[in-house]
């Protein structure tokens, strides 16, 4: 009985670290994010006339 508990337990520790892994990846993703979204608001906007192409 006791090596049952023993798995589960090694089990739910390797799940946590798993989580806590996904979890400072999704940190990261969410810098990104944040980046990407700063250096977008940057640039400026071009109208929709500058970015439709012309017809020939």
């Amino acid at each position: 009985m006791e090596s049952i508990r023993e798995s589960y337990v090694n089990t739910a520790n390797e799940l946590n670290q798993e989580l806590l892994v996904m979890k400072k990846q999704c940190e990261e993703c969410g810098i990104q994010n944040q980046l990407l979204t700063d250096e977008l608001e940057k640039r400026p906007v071009r109208s929709n006339e500058e970015s439709v192409e012309p017809n020939i």
